[in-house]
């Protein structure tokens, strides 16, 4: 469970979404943006392009057939972008634009529009003043920028950049560029809280025991939990993660949490048959489909009926757990076994299991019981 200053930044990365006012872009600057349409939502549009203008300007393109784009040229600070299609026309507001900088952003396509899936370098989070300047603060030795876009607040009330003072405590929603953030909202918090960090953005490079998000430094250790069963040795430099942890005195942030946003785009699916070969310590058959065991897989026996072998993608919640279910590991595990096998897709055709269920009968006594 997320501590409170945590829970306080989140509630504070929806406020500020629905607090900014809409403002259009000048016709001249040197801002860009980078954008993509979700997996889903290409699908769904069957190769349809969408067209994209800025309003206010002159400045327009379309997606390609991978559902990207880019807009260069652009005034810092906010934009309005109109998205046009058969059936779609859509005005998104975007904020945190920044001289030299290329902003990326994700977005899903709907019968309602068009909407920010998340910046991929939106960050929040919660700590000390080290540091006042002229048109920026240091917090917990992050740097934090401000322009007139940003608010600046204390218990709901507008208040000048000269109001923050060192070792006060405040919360900063924005913009992660080259390892600085571009403020959109300064909170200034009574009482003190802890310097919590929720953010994501993409691998610049990676160096273990840590790796770099948009020019920040990530540190891990033993403490810190790679969701979905992923080490650091799975990360690439160019994936897409969440992080939450604690910004550290010189500006670093220990993860306590990384996920792979990539990894979790990939399909579900599920496998059904018998066992027919396994290879210990964390390999087995099923159905011609290779499944791959971890220390993270959950495997159970069940009674049931023979299913015959099946592959297919699948779309559900979490797994249920009966209250007979009889926990196993992979060395109970036999050529014959009737099983279902639960994971995601890898790109070499295995399955990483994230459950196992084992299907075995009642063996009936002479009497027929």
């Amino acid at each position: 469970m997320l501590r409170s200053s945590v829970k306080l930044a989140v509630v504070a990365l929806a406020l500020v979404a629905c607090s900014q006012g809409a403002r259009s872009g000048s016709s001249s600057g040197n801002a860009s943006i980078a954008g993509a349409i979700d997996a889903t939502s290409l699908a769904a549009m069957r190769g349809q392009a969408l067209s994209i203008s800025v309003v206010g300007t002159q400045r327009a393109t379309r997606t390609d057939a991978s559902g990207k784009f880019s807009l260069a040229g652009l005034a810092p600070g906010s934009a309005d972008l109109r998205f046009q299609a058969q059936g779609i026309d859509s005005t998104l507001h975007v904020s945190g634009l920044v001289p030299k900088q290329t902003m990326q952003i994700s977005l899903r396509v709907s019968g309602k529009g068009v909407t920010l899936v998340g910046s991929n370098n939106e960050v929040a989070f919660v700590g000390a003043i080290d540091a006042v300047g002229t048109s920026s603060i240091t917090v917990s030795g992050l740097e934090v920028d401000m322009d007139d876009t940003t608010r600046m607040v204390a218990r709901r009330a507008t208040v000048p950049l000269s109001s923050f003072k060192v070792n006060q405590i405040v919360a900063v929603v924005g913009t992660l560029q080259g390892g600085k953030v571009l403020a959109r909202l300064v909170d200034l918090l009574l009482p003190a809280n802890f310097d919590q960090i929720i953010l994501r953005g993409t691998i610049d490079s990676i160096a273990a025991p840590g790796f770099v998000v948009s020019g920040l430094t990530i540190a891990t250790g033993a403490n810190t939990r790679f969701r979905r069963g992923l080490t650091l040795a799975d990360l690439k430099v160019g994936d897409r993660v969440a992080v939450q942890g604690a910004l550290q005195p010189d500006g670093t942030v220990l993860a306590s949490t990384v996920r792979d946003l990539d990894q979790e785009e990939v399909r579900v699916v599920e496998v059904e048959g018998a066992i027919t070969a396994i290879e210990p310590p964390d390999h087995l058959t099923v159905a011609g489909a290779t499944v791959v065991v971890t220390a993270d897989t959950r495997i159970v026996a069940e009674g049931g009926g023979h299913r015959g072998p099946d592959l297919r993608v699948v779309s559900r919640g979490p797994f249920s757990h009966d209250d007979d279910e009889q926990t196993l590991t992979f060395a109970d595990l036999a050529v014959g076994d009737q099983v279902e096998a639960e994971g995601l897709a890898q790109a070499d055709g295995s399955v990483l299991a994230l459950e196992i269920e084992v299907e075995r009968n009642e063996v009936e006594d002479d009497t027929g019981n």
